[in-house]
């Protein structure tokens, strides 16, 4: 299994994704119709016309050049389980709205001078009460 730093520092050809030759024509295209200046203007340390200067299409070939090592190398086995579970599973709010929709309730029935231990105890209950059947 090779290492990230490895494969970090070792060459590529950036040109060779898929995409890239058709970016590059058409970036070449709206230089030559924008009479030599480069169309991505926060571009300063990258030579006008290259693909570096476009955050849109940086990213897109950082995307191509993971999916590779991922999917077709199979250089990091794991990282597409850790890439579904950090970057595209969305948190929900649901489980703790839930819990705050039982604490009110629990308010409202007992009044408001529950001790804490009991409020504790009996919010843990109704929102655990099928989770942990007891037969």
């Amino acid at each position: 299994m090779k290492h990230l730093w490895f494969l970090s520092q070792s060459p590529f050809d950036w040109n060779a994704l898929d995409g890239a030759g058709e970016y590059n024509d058409s970036l070449a295209s709206k230089i030559r119709h924008r009479g030599g200046t480069a169309p991505t203007p926060g571009a300063r340390d990258v030579l006008p016309g290259d693909w570096k200067g476009d955050p849109t299409e940086r990213g897109r070939r950082l995307w191509l050049w993971w999916r590779i090592r991922v999917y077709e190398l199979k250089d990091f086995l794991a990282f597409r389980i850790v890439l579904r579970l950090v970057a595209l599973i969305q948190p929900s709010s649901a489980s703790m709205e839930r819990v705050f929709s039982q604490l009110q309730l629990i308010l409202f029935t007992c009044g408001g001078n529950v001790l804490e231990e009991t409020l504790e105890s009996r919010c843990f209950e109704r929102c655990n009460k099928n989770d942990f059947p007891l037969a």
